[in-house]
């Protein structure tokens, strides 16, 4: 399974709730930034930016997973991690299609 995440806004509660039973159960995960292009208004006029995010996202994740989930920065626009995503796709199918042998 695969947990999209846009990478301008906090973590969210859901988000959290997800990964959670994700790792309560032993289900493997991979997570995906999105728009990590973008920097979205925050307080104060101020634009936050996705590392920080992203940071803010790992720091709670960490809280119930040993080990970080595998994750993927995609952006629509510029096109960063499109070939990130396939290559992992194209992983996670042939570890699957061995799997049923």
């Amino acid at each position: 399974p695969r947990k999209s995440k846009h990478s301008t806004i906090p973590p969210q509660k859901l988000d959290l709730e997800c990964l959670d039973f994700l790792g309560e159960n032993d289900i493997p995960v991979t997570i995906v930034f999105t728009k990590v292009d973008k920097r979205r208004k925050a307080k104060a006029g101020k634009r936050a930016k996705p590392e920080e995010n992203v940071e803010n996202f790992c720091r709670e994740v960490s809280e119930f997973w040993e080990e970080m989930p595998p994750m993927i920065f995609t952006s629509a626009k510029t096109g960063d991690g499109k070939q990130s995503m396939l290559n992992h796709v194209a992983t996670l199918r042939q570890f699957f299609k061995e799997g049923q042998r």
